[in-house]
């Protein structure tokens, strides 16, 4: 049972307590402690474990053991749902149909079609949808985002991302709906536009029927290149991107705690040959420059922008729309993958 609502204010509940959950409800907790009119009333989840570790931890926060009487609660405003994915879809739904305001962690659904569902059931309800993505609310994220728009790399050529770690298995989704989510969110984002086709090769090295290491590949209508390594059998954790500019080029380690992007004036230009014999390349090779970059956890702008988007009745930048733009190309690798490589359309 719920404990108390604040009068006049936006009570959020949580549904999700594992590893992630509790990040984002510790994030839930230190927010709202900054602003009155939001806080985190009630936290649900299906196993037990984590609801006993949520009441010892924030005793002052109510436990529901059945997500549908959270969901179903007049005292509650808006839910993030950081449950299995494989729930995601039934929760949203139910979420939305009692008015409830959502932030979903990554993936709204499991299909593009339950996802369009849920995004045209919000609209119609008048709820506010919001996708995590922390990556496009970082210091680094914005940063990138500010060089490519004002063309400090030049024109892009490719981009190599490396997110790798040790574990953790996910049971219900396979390694790239788990990690590649973020780089190609963020990609899409950088780059404003989508990819038109993508080809990928993985396998699963230890969990039977489940790809634990996959090689992603997307073309964009530009014609900018981009590769995508994720994997859970990494025995160091890899963050790490690289853009390749006709002017610079980038680097982007988000393993490291300082310098997260080097920025190198380093290119190759060709010389107009007047003949065979004249053909050369020239090299240019100069300072390497790490921008400064404001100090913050992104998933802290993250639930700020969640509730601002609330209180302003404003449209989120990571929207119901983009999460089933990233779905879609999901879906297309996960087509790759079962023909062997072979290249598959988003659409």
């Amino acid at each position: 049972m719920l404990k108390n609502k604040i009068d006049d204010g936006i009570n959020i509940g949580i549904i999700g307590c594992n590893y992630w959950g509790r990040i984002l409800l510790r994030n839930l907790v230190e927010n709202a402690g900054c602003c009155s009119k939001f806080r985190i009333s009630a936290c649900s989840d299906y196993y037990s474990s984590n609801l006993k570790f949520i009441e010892e931890r924030y005793p002052f926060i109510s436990i529901i053991k059945e997500p549908a009487e959270l969901i179903r609660s007049p005292k509650i405003d808006a839910i993030v749902i950081a449950s299995d994915v494989s729930t995601h879809y039934s929760l949203a739904r139910r979420a939305i149909l009692n008015k409830k305001h959502l932030l979903v962690d990554k993936l709204i659904a499991s299909t593009s079609i339950e996802a369009e569902e849920i995004v045209d059931l919000s609209h119609s309800q008048g709820t506010i949808l919001m996708v995590t993505n922390p990556l496009e609310y970082s210091p680094a994220g914005i940063k990138i985002k500010e060089l490519l728009e004002r063309k400090n790399l030049g024109k892009v050529y490719y981009i190599t991302s490396s997110r790798m770690n040790f574990g953790i298995y996910r049971h219900d989704i396979n390694v790239i709906w788990d990690l590649a989510y973020h780089d190609i969110s963020l990609q899409n984002w950088w780059l404003k536009e989508l990819p038109e086709n993508v080809w990928a090769t993985g396998k699963n090295s230890t969990y039977k029927g489940m790809c634990d290491t996959a090689f992603i590949n997307m073309e964009f209508p530009s014609g900018i290149m981009t590769n995508i390594g994720v994997s859970w059998l990494s025995p160091k954790k890899l963050r790490r991107m690289v853009i390749c500019g006709s002017k610079k080029m980038l680097v982007f380690d988000d393993a490291r705690s300082s310098e997260k992007i080097q920025v190198y004036d380093k290119g190759a230009e060709l010389k107009d040959p007047e003949s065979f014999d004249e053909f050369q390349l020239t090299y240019r090779s100069g300072d390497v420059l790490s921008p400064r970059i404001d100090t913050y956890e992104p998933l802290t702008k993250t639930i700020e922008h969640f509730f601002e988007c609330i209180e302003k009745n404003n449209d989120p930048r990571t929207n119901g729309k983009n999460g089933i733009q990233v779905i879609k190309i999901l879906e297309a690798i996960d087509r790759s993958l079962i023909n062997n490589g072979h290249v598959e359309k988003v659409v």
